[in-house]
């Protein structure tokens, strides 16, 4: 069985430690954090952005703290695509279905010399 309610921890990590797979990031982002504010003290125009180019750009860095860098600055750089209503008009085509198959069928052939297409019945 286990303790009874209310007993005290003894013995593990102790609350606030960090395990062994977060030491090397977190030395990371501190290295990268004071890299950085060395850069940005040096120059006082610097941006956010500018700060998140330097970050993701940085090769010396975990590919964890680049990512998280070039996700806050995408926003920056490309427009976010919207959703569009495909709209699809029934158009009338003087050939009739068959036609149109038969049509492709050789255009694909030709572009992908997907053999021959087969010949309709009665032509």
């Amino acid at each position: 069985m286990g303790f009874a309610k209310g007993h005290a921890k003894v013995g593990g990590r102790k609350k606030g430690t960090p395990n062994k797979q977060e030491l090397p990031l977190a030395r990371a982002l501190r290295e990268a954090r004071e890299k950085t504010e060395r850069e940005v003290a040096a120059d006082p125009n610097c941006d956010a952005h500018s700060l998140l180019r330097m970050v993701y750009l940085d090769t010396t860095l975990p590919i964890e703290v680049r990512i998280d860098a070039a996700k806050a600055a995408i926003g920056y750089e490309l427009p976010k695509l919207n959703a569009i209503d495909a709209r699809i008009d029934a158009v009338s085509h003087p050939e009739g279905a068959v036609d149109l198959v038969l049509r492709e069928r050789q255009l694909l052939g030709r572009t992908f010399g997907l053999g021959k297409p087969r010949p309709r019945k009665g032509h």
